[in-house]
């Protein structure tokens, strides 16, 4: 079956919050739109769970035979994805209708490489908004990546869940070296991206849960900065101008 677009969500040991997750996709998407979880090994009910949903028939679940790390689950997540498009999305990161509508309007103009999709984060616990915008604008724009566009735009990509990417765009074979990073989605966003035409989208936002509480130590901020700064030197090594970085 084709499929004009793929939402493809990693998972790992967080059964609940997927299960109820995919109750508010399936309560948005239609039936057109493929579903798919790549699952690392997890050790709890997760795959009990996503077996429930194999009665639709847009909705295909792999578990891999051992636990392949953050980043090549996310390539697992590209090589089960049929669709013309894929939204990588978080299992605990919520979409909206009015969200999906607008990626669907999106995709539809064929010369798009990829969408960025801005994020509210909020406090699960208390609901407190702990930032409004991390794109820091309400404005939906067309863009073709350059070097200033990926500057402007680099931070809040980190963000798995804002990236759609035109499927016959990516080339995973370079992606290897970025494994262990847990930011593999950076040189695969834009490396597929680069000096093509993109939509910017503000005007609506996907809801980002975290905590005020999670500040990190100093030792998880270092490596935090380290990986990142790694994936900086990869894409790089991979065409990306220097001065983008």
């Amino acid at each position: 079956m084709n499929f004009k677009l793929t939402i493809a969500i990693p998972t790992y040991n967080r059964s609940e919050i997927l299960g109820d997750n995919l109750k508010k996709i399936f309560s948005i998407v239609d039936k057109n739109i493929q579903i798919v979880v790549s699952d690392n090994y997890s050790s709890d009910n997760t795959e009990h769970i996503c077996r429930k949903f194999l009665v639709f028939n847009n909705f295909k679940y792999t578990k891999n035979n051992k636990n392949i790390g953050y980043d090549l689950n996310i390539l697992n997540c590209i090589n089960n994805s049929l669709g013309d498009y894929i939204w990588f999305l978080a299992d605990d990161d919520v979409i909206t209708k009015s969200i999906y509508e607008q990626v669907l309007s999106a995709i539809s103009d064929d010369n798009l490489a990829g969408l960025l999709i801005d994020a509210k984060v909020i406090d699960p616990d208390t609901n407190r908004i702990i930032h409004n915008s991390l794109s820091h604008s309400d404005i939906d724009r067309d863009v073709v990546v350059d070097e200033a566009v990926l500057v402007d735009n680099f931070k809040w990509s980190t963000l798995i869940s804002s990236q759609v990417i035109r499927r016959k765009d990516i080339g995973i074979n370079h992606l290897d070296n970025a494994a262990g990073t847990v930011f593999i989605q950076l040189p695969l966003f834009w490396n597929s991206c680069f000096g093509k035409k993109i939509k910017l989208i503000s005007s609506e936002k996907i809801i980002k849960h975290d905590v005020l509480t999670n500040n990190f130590g100093s030792s998880t901020a270092s490596i935090w900065l380290w990986n990142l700064i790694s994936v900086s030197h990869i894409m790089v090594g991979n065409g990306i101008s220097k001065r983008a970085m």
